[in-house]
């Protein structure tokens, strides 16, 4: 599952996402300074941070499910499953990474979108490393965010990586992003939308709607607090799930709220009223990685 959007207002531009998944899974926070060793390519060759970069990510793991870097380019992951395969070779010509480490990579390379579409072109994923059985890849689809809001979407087809332009600023699940837009074009001929919110499809409609109410807003609300208040419309529970009898719920966990200006993280449990706040500045005493335990 998992909704991920951006709007700009007041000067600022905040990325949010739901994280959909079985109640199971458990979370931390981790910072990655400049030149830190933060990960390496399927082959063991380490790979350093250029830029600082911080957000949320499984607890025990690395590999950042959404996140921020220093120069203000936001990132999200969500699920993609059913649509991808992985090579088992690797290409010598290029850099050969698995999809788990895509958006740290990404985030620890890149300031811009135009650097991503650059840098893209020279890195394959495989489907997993020859010396480190933990790193293997996942059905992730990517989408980064810049200080225009303006998006691109990420998706893999055959190792190679596809980069899209994303001009809705929306990501949920499979299928690709292509079918998702057709069915926007059907949905603005027709203008319904039946059901609840368990599809893709729906939530991607959904959201689209939503964003295009974001400037009929008038009331003096921040834009953390509006951005929590949209994502709370697309909690996923469990009683959904039962009254579609699906089984394995992938339910809401938490929202967590990017703010590009002054570059912070907000990470919100379901059903908590605390909210964990970070910021780069919380990092400026730390030359090492750190990892933080989320309060819920």
């Amino acid at each position: 599952m998992c909704t991920t959007f951006s709007f700009s207002r007041n000067n600022d531009v905040v990325l949010g996402r739901t994280m959909d998944l079985p109640k199971t899974h458990k979370y931390s926070f981790m910072y990655f300074p400049k030149n830190c060793h933060f990960d390496s390519d399927v082959l063991g060759n380490k790979l350093y941070t250029k830029y600082k970069i911080m957000g949320t990510t499984f607890e025990g793991y690395e590999h950042l499910l959404d996140g921020i870097n220093e120069t203000g380019l936001l990132g999200c992951t969500n699920s993609f499953r059913n649509v991808m395969s992985f090579p088992k070779i690797i290409k010598k010509e290029k850099l050969n990474i698995t999809s788990t480490k895509l958006l740290n990579f990404f985030l620890t390379n890149c300031k811009s979108l135009e650097e991503i579409k650059k840098l893209s072109k020279e890195v394959f994923i495989v489907e997993k490393s020859s010396v480190d059985d933990k790193n293997f890849s996942r059905h992730y689809h990517y989408m980064f965010t810049d200080k225009y809001n303006k998006s691109l979407i990420l998706e893999i087809d055959n190792g190679e990586i596809k980069v899209k332009e994303n001009p809705y600023n929306i990501m949920t699940n499979s299928p690709k992003f292509e079918t998702h837009i057709k069915n926007l074009h059907k949905y603005l001929e027709k203008k319904e939308l039946k059901g609840n919110m368990i599809t893709p499809t729906k939530r991607f409609l959904r959201a689209f709607d939503e964003l295009n109410e974001i400037n009929k807003i008038d009331e003096d609300i921040s834009n953390l607090k509006l951005m929590l208040k949209i994502l709370k419309k697309f909690t996923i529970s469990e009683e959904m799930f039962e009254k579609e009898l699906l089984k394995l719920p992938s339910i809401t966990l938490y929202y967590s709220a990017i703010t590009q200006k002054d570059k912070k993280y907000y990470l919100n449990y379901v059903n908590s009223n605390y909210i964990n706040e970070f910021s780069f500045n919380d990092f400026k005493n730390f030359e090492t990685k750190q990892i933080l335990k989320l309060k819920k």
